[in-house]
């Protein structure tokens, strides 16, 4: 119920219609018992600075952000996080009443997402595929998660050296201890697997238009004991991971990262958690709801 004293927060973003976050926001509000809603507000870039402005105004939460407003929020806050600082990207604001502070949850989400589904990464070696801003969100934090080693698998590409450059700058400020994969020497890409417990696609690889396509050639073998993580949620099964299913891997899409980046958030402006009820709820909504627009 809303009410005189209903404060808000929400998502900026161009396209915003889209998402599931008013679904997972809104619900929290609801049974963590806060007085609060969320909207989605499609803000085109030239109306980033107004809309961030507008929460102080507004004395509103504070705001999540996705594409492709990440790079260009840090510069409007007060205050950012050493992670926002080090990756150039966030994705959630918190007005405390005093200051605009940037953070990201993204690579703390990822981490509580697949510890919600009993897949450790204590001592374990990861194997990601891609270098863009969600990988690098996930090796900022990941040095609090315990790895004890991470492998970046890359493409070749006039970007490849300055993406390492930047990934190692992380690695470096964060203690973690990283390898680079070239993706097209498959000797060593398969090296790299029969060395990996965990295997992360951080690309887009299996979304529209790429549906038929993996980050992992197909040529590349692996025993059915590794997980497989994708950050993709649309589809709910990329190429990526049915075969890995097939294979009798574990598996996990990007639907319980997007829910624990947006619980971490939450608990950001609140101060409040959700109970285990409610996230598995959540869990069981965001499938259903994700299911339907696929069939």
């Amino acid at each position: 119920m809303i009410t005189g004293q209903t404060k808000f927060a929400g998502l900026f973003a161009h396209p915003a219609r889209h998402s599931l976050s008013p679904q997972i926001q809104n619900r929290l509000f609801k049974d963590c018992g806060v007085d609060g809603v969320y909207l989605a507000f499609d803000i085109v870039p030239a109306e980033l600075e107004k809309a961030v402005e507008s929460l102080k105004t507004l004395d509103a939460f504070g705001a999540n952000l996705s594409m492709p407003h990440k790079e260009a929020a840090p510069a409007l806050m007060d205050e950012v996080s050493t992670q926002v600082a080090l990756t150039g990207a966030m994705n959630t604001i918190i007005w405390d009443g005093q200051k605009l502070y940037g953070e990201s949850t993204d690579g703390v989400g990822f981490f509580r997402a697949l510890a919600s589904e009993k897949i450790t990464t204590a001592e374990k070696t990861l194997l990601i595929f891609g270098g863009g801003g969600a990988v690098k969100s996930i090796l900022a934090a990941a040095s609090r998660f315990g790895p004890a080693v991470v492998q970046v698998a890359l493409r070749s590409s006039a970007h490849r050296e300055a993406t390492q450059k930047e990934l190692q700058k992380i690695a470096a400020a964060t203690g973690l201890h990283l390898r680079f994969i070239a993706l097209e020497e498959l000797q060593e890409l398969q090296a790299a697997v029969d060395a990996a417990d965990i295997l992360i696609n951080g690309t887009n690889a299996g979304m529209t238009p790429h549906l038929e396509t993996s980050a992992l050639p197909e040529e590349i073998h692996y025993s059915s004991e590794k997980a497989f993580i994708d950050l993709v949620y649309a589809p709910l099964e990329t190429v990526f991971l049915k075969r890995a299913r097939l294979k009798g891997c574990r598996t996990l899409n990007g639907l319980a990262m997007l829910l624990f980046q947006g619980i971490a958030s939450f608990e950001l402006w609140t101060g409040k958690s959700p109970a285990a009820s409610t996230v598995e709820a959540l869990k069981k909504e965001l499938f259903e709801i994700n299911q339907k627009k696929e069939n």
